[in-house]
C-alpha cells in the first residue's frame, strides 16, 4: 500500500464514523482503528502523522488521540488525558475520497498562456520557500521577470498584475496557499500578496505542473510551428470562453457557471479534445446528469453558427469538440468568417447556464 492509498483509507474510515453535528458540514468525530475499518495495521504514530498530514489538504484538527492532542507547533502535547481512539474536529464533512484526483486534475485543461501564468507564479512561490525556508512570505503581484513571455505579450502592466493574482486565488481556490493580506508600496504595482504555504500540498501541486509544462509545451511548440491553425478556444482560470482568430483580437463567446451543467461538460471536453463521446461516457467521467440535448449544450455556451460548425460536432447522443482548427479544416466545412456578430457580442454576458 502505497502512501496516498493509506491517505484514502484514513479518509474512507473518517466517512464511515458517525458524527456529532456542530453545524453545516462542521462535526467531532471519534475514530477507533479497527479491523473493519483497516486502520490497526498502523500502529498509533503512524496513524497520528497520516491525520496530521490531512490536515494539511482538508480542515481536520486532531483534539486528543493515544498520543495526546495536536497543537500549532506540531509536537504532541499532554494537556489531556490520552484516548484509545482519536478524537476529531472536522471543518467539513464528508471529506472528498477524490482530492488528491481532483487537486492535480484541475491544471489540466486550462489554456496554454493562462496555465503559463500559473506555473510562473507556482516557480517563484518555490523560488522564494527554497531560499527562506519559510511558510509564510510575501509574493509579488507584478511578475518581476519574463519567464514565459508568450502570456504577457499583449498585456499592460495592470493586466499583468490582475493576471497574476487571478492565478494566485486560483491556489487559493485549491487550498495550496492562504493570502493573509497585501502590503501596498507607493504605488498600486508595488502590492504584494502575504501568503501561507501548504507545504505538502503545494509539492503536489508543483510537481503536477512541472509534469504538464514538460508535457504541453512540447504540444505548444509544435503548435506554434503549424501555420496553418487560423483559430483555437480558450478557456480560462475565471471560466471565460474566447474564440481567437489568428490576427484578430479574441473575442469573447460565453461564461458558464461553474459546477453548472454546461460547465461541466465543456470542462470535460477541453480537457479532452478531439475524441467522440457519448452521453453516458462524459456522465460517467464527470459524475453529473446531462438533462439537456448537446445541441442546447452548445448554444448555451456560445458556439452559435460557424463558431459551433468550425469546433464542435454534434449528434442526438454524441459529441465531438476541437481546441483549433486549420485553414483547410475550414475550406473543407465551407467556413469562410468566424467572427462573433455584433448581436452576439452584446448578448455574451448572459451566457452563463
Amino acid at each position: 500500500m502505497n502512501h496516498d492509498e493509506k491517505l484514502a483509507l484514513v479518509i474512507q474510515a473518517i466517512n464511515n464514523t458517525a458524527p456529532e453535528e456542530e453545524g453545516p458540514g462542521i462535526c467531532h468525530i471519534n475514530l477507533y482503528p479497527t479491523a473493519e475499518n483497516k486502520l490497526q495495521q498502523f500502529d498509533d504514530l503512524e496513524l497520528f502523522n497520516l491525520i496530521k498530514e490531512l490536515g494539511q489538504y482538508v480542515s481536520i484538527t486532531i483534539l486528543n488521540s493515544p498520543l495526546g492532542t495536536d497543537d500549532a507547533r506540531l509536537e504532541i502535547s499532554t494537556n489531556k488525558p490520552t484516548t484509545n481512539y482519536f478524537q476529531l474536529f472536522l471543518g467539513e464533512y464528508p471529506l472528498n475520497i477524490n482530492f488528491f484526483k481532483e487537486l492535480e486534475s484541475s491544471l489540466d485543461g486550462l489554456y496554454y498562456p493562462t496555465f503559463l501564468i500559473l506555473y510562473d507564479l507556482l516557480l517563484d512561490i518555490e523560488e522564494i520557500y527554497e531560499s527562506t525556508e519559510r511558510i509564510s512570505f510575501t509574493v509579488p503581484l507584478m511578475p518581476k521577470r519574463k519567464r514565459f513571455p508568450e502570456p504577457y505579450e499583449t498585456m499592460t502592466e495592470r493586466e499583468r498584475m490582475a493576471a497574476r493574482e487571478r492565478a494566485m486565488n486560483f491556489l487559493l481556490q485549491n487550498r495550496v496557499i492562504t493570502i493573509e493580506g497585501y502590503k501596498h508600496g507607493q504605488n498600486e504595482l508595488e502590492t504584494e500578496a502575504d501568503m501561507f504555504l501548504r507545504k505538502k500540498l503545494f509539492k503536489r501541486y508543483i510537481d503536477k505542473a512541472k509534469e504538464i509544462y514538460a508535457r504541453r509545451s512540447a504540444y505548444s511548440s509544435h503548435a506554434k510551428r503549424n501555420s496553418e491553425i487560423v483559430a483555437e478556444i480558450e478557456l480560462n482560470i475565471a471560466n471565460e470562453i474566447f474564440l481567437v482568430v489568428k490576427g484578430k483580437k479574441k473575442q469573447q463567446l460565453g461564461h458558464p457557471h461553474h459546477d453548472s451543467e454546461n460547465g461541466n461538460v465543456f470542462e470535460f471536453l477541453f480537457g479532452h479534445p478531439n475524441m467522440l463521446f457519448t452521453k453516458k461516457q462524459i456522465e460517467e467521467a464527470t459524475n453529473i446528469s446531462i438533462t439537456k440535448t448537446f445541441y442546447k449544450i452548445v448554444d448555451n455556451l456560445g458556439f452559435t453558427g460557424n463558431i459551433k460548425k468550425a469546433f464542435f460536432k454534434t449528434a442526438k447522443n454524441t459529441i465531438f469538440f476541437r481546441k483549433e482548427i486549420t485553414a483547410k479544416q475550414l475550406k473543407e466545412l465551407g467556413i469562410t468568417n468566424l467572427l462573433v456578430s455584433t448581436k452576439k457580442k452584446s448578448n455574451q454576458n448572459t451566457l452563463k447556464g
